[in-house]
């Protein structure tokens, strides 16, 4: 079970990327889900030529397909 561990801090997506190449998780928690970034997830993006994650202003945007939703600062966590 995931749970919500440390907020990723504004302008450390470097940090956020190598948590995850090192076989960590990131999630995002909602009110009716949580979705969990996790190291095949970010290679498909890669393979596909697409980004996943990146900075805007204090928080980060997460791609969702063709579009994309930006994420509040401490909306992104390290997984536990």
């Amino acid at each position: 079970m995931t749970t919500h561990g440390a907020v990723v801090p504004p302008h450390s997506i470097n940090a956020a990327i190598a948590h995850v190449e090192a076989g960590g998780r990131l999630i995002v928690p909602t009110a009716t889900r949580c979705t969990v970034i996790d190291k095949p997830m970010l290679q498909r993006f890669r393979n596909a030529g697409f980004w996943l994650l990146k900075e805007d202003g204090n928080g980060y945007r997460m791609r969702t397909g063709k579009s994309s939703v930006y994420l509040l600062p401490g909306q992104l966590r390290f997984a536990e």
